[in-house]
């Protein structure tokens, strides 16, 4: 299953954890290679239902590499960082030490408490111009 704009990392766009990593993740990406797209948006659901997977009330980050394989929770974060510069990957090469079972129950931890920790957007905040041209929008 592939897409035209890959990679891609699927987010919950109402939280303030989410969107603060996602603008991480876009100053990072300094080949500008990487599209973001919410969960909660059309695009973003259509992709879910390319890939047979139900929405987890958005507290599950999704990352589809270049080669359209999908990963999920710990595992997409860490296949981002190796997608991001040298820091980035060496952090990720070293948390890839741990088993995943044990990285998912920290990643549940957090997800299961972003909102009380971390709030979310009342608004929506108007990205850069070139935030918007990495906002994924095709569903063929």
């Amino acid at each position: 299953m592939m897409f035209e704009n890959l990679p891609l990392v699927l987010f919950d766009g109402n939280c303030m954890l989410c969107n603060k990593f996602i603008k991480l993740v876009h100053s990072e990406d300094k080949k500008k290679k990487i599209q973001f797209c919410a969960l909660s948006s059309k695009e973003g659901g259509a992709i879910l239902v390319k890939y047979n997977l139900k929405v987890e009330n958005y507290t599950t980050i999704y990352f589809i590499d270049k080669n359209g394989v999908l990963y999920r929770k710990s595992s997409a974060i860490l296949k981002l960082f190796d997608s991001l510069g040298f820091k980035w990957r060496l952090l990720g090469f070293s948390l890839w030490l741990i088993p995943r079972f044990i990285r998912n129950i920290g990643y549940d931890l957090v997800a299961k408490n972003r909102m009380r920790f971390f709030k979310s957007e009342i608004s929506c905040k108007v990205p850069s111009l070139d935030m918007r041209e990495r906002v994924y929008r095709n569903i063929n």
